[in-house]
């Protein structure tokens, strides 16, 4: 395949029918691209602290060298080689790529007579990391620096909001506050910011109360596990497993205690449940204040059957 002319060249940039923003750019010798360069979006916002944030700009690109046969530049962001590289290949005539070896730092895309031709990525990429808050990037970031983000400039519905900095694997809860510190130092990796979260604690597990005539006792278990955190307007489901008591004489009324949330309503259990034991659900609905206690207890009725 012949290296695009110039007017090849703009035919290929219109062929992007707006996959991209930002700006191709070519090196032109005798009126014909040698190399070819994507620029998408590269420019970063600056977080204004409002709690509206602004869509962050990607610096991912590529440069195809025509000449070598060679990707000699490549920034990505969140770890995607394939999309600059395959935006530059586009936008230097070829038709699409056929062929990921990135193993073996090589690429094959066809061009428009259906020709493979073999690229080899001898770049040193270059990387940056996305930081997101409530699902739109607000800033991209190069590995090893601080995010400009900062802690003030988060704001939400609850109490809080949840952060993970290795792409999404863990979070953890952090309370709104004005401070003038990066959300995450040393970024390596996606930083995802979800607000309108509480901090859960002070979860007892055994039942209290007085079990008189009824079940000798309880247990009860959030589903999934023991939350550090809920997001608001989510429900927690609660089982409660009673012991079976044999010389339960009536029956027993469960009841979920909690403090920063609303409680549901208390369920009654029969004589017969009560000496087999039984396991109820209840659902908990996380409201905007933290969660500072959940429990359960238990009381004899006056079910006898």
């Amino acid at each position: 395949m012949s290296p695009p002319t110039e007017k090849g060249l703009q035919k290929a940039v219109n062929r992007l029918n707006g996959n991209i923003k930002g700006h191709v750019s070519a090196i032109l010798e005798g009126g014909v691209a040698t190399s070819v360069i994507i620029w998408d979006l590269i420019e970063n916002d600056v977080i204004t602290g409002s709690g509206e944030y602004e869509d962050s700009e990607s610096p991912a690109k590529a440069v195809a060298d025509l000449d070598k046969l060679e990707i000699t530049e490549l920034v990505t962001v969140d770890g995607d080689v394939k999309t600059p590289i395959s935006e530059a290949l586009k936008a230097a005539g070829f038709k699409r790529v056929s062929k990921w070896d990135l193993g073996n730092d090589k690429v094959t895309a066809i061009d428009e007579d259906g020709n493979e031709v073999e690229f080899e990525i001898t770049a040193t990429e270059v990387e940056y990391f996305s930081v997101t808050v409530d699902d739109k990037v607000v800033e991209h970031v190069k590995s090893g620096d601080d995010a400009k983000l900062k802690i003030a400039d988060i704001k939400g519905d609850a109490t809080g909001y949840i952060l993970s900095s290795d792409g999404g694997s863990t979070y953890t809860y952090t309370a709104y506050a004005a401070t003038a510190t990066s959300v995450k130092t040393t970024v390596t990796d996606a930083v995802g910011i979800n607000t309108g979260y509480v901090a859960v604690s002070g979860f007892t597990a055994n039942a209290t109360g007085t079990a008189g005539t009824g079940a000798s006792a309880a247990t009860a278990a959030i589903t999934g596990g023991t939350p550090t955190y809920a997001k608001s307007g989510d429900k927690l489901e609660i089982k409660v497993t009673t012991t079976a008591t044999t010389g339960a004489t009536t029956g027993t009324t469960v009841t979920i205690t909690a403090t920063g949330a609303t409680a549901p309503a208390a369920q009654d259990i029969t004589k017969t449940q009560a000496v087999n034991g039984v396991t109820l659900t209840f659902e908990l609905t996380v409201g905007s204040t933290d969660i500072t206690a959940i429990g359960c207890t238990i009381a004899a009725n006056t079910s006898t059957t």
